[in-house]
């Protein structure tokens, strides 16, 4: 059971905020500005759970999109040095600009991972905040033991019933 209304359960663990790199190009007549797009941001996190908000002052109202979220492990079992140390899971999250988003990752065993937060290159300026949930969550081995009880508990009927309607 988790505690996500608990405002003492979220914690702050990352604050960036970016704007987009203008360079003056007086030798293009084409193009006033050279806009160079806002880099990623990297955010190391230790629970499954977060809270991302990503907002923008430039934004236009009909924008929605804030970033593209990945989630990066710390494993490799190659020894070839030209892979990154991160291996990228499977799951790609789009978040909403001017909102908290919640997500909530696979651990798969490790203390920690590392989310990279891309932002659209549309946008001129970015104010990400990360919050990672530490309060109580239940462990899913408990989840799957009351799927077996009640799995139990429905045999165990049928059995109950099986003896009251036929005597057996």
């Amino acid at each position: 059971m988790w505690e996500l209304s608990t405002r003492g359960n979220w914690v702050l663990v990352a604050t960036e905020r970016k704007t987009i790199v203008r360079t003056y190009t007086p030798n293009d007549p084409k193009v006033e500005y050279k806009y160079d797009e806002i880099s990623p941001i990297y955010v190391e996190i230790t629970k499954p759970a977060v809270l991302i908000g990503a907002f923008s002052e430039t934004a236009k109202p009909h924008w929605f999109l804030g970033g593209i979220v990945s989630q990066y492990l710390f494993i490799s079992p190659s020894t070839y040095l030209g892979f990154m140390s991160g291996v990228k899971a499977e799951k790609v999250i789009n978040i909403g600009l001017n909102r908290l988003n919640f997500i909530e990752f696979k651990t798969y065993n490790l203390n920690s991972y590392v989310l990279e937060i891309k932002i659209p290159y549309w946008l001129e300026d970015i104010y990400i905040e990360v919050w990672e949930y530490q309060g109580y969550e239940a462990p899913n081995f408990i989840n799957a033991d009351l799927e077996a009880i009640k799995e139990d508990l429905e045999r165990i009927e049928a059995k109950i019933d099986a003896v009251e309607n036929y005597g057996i």
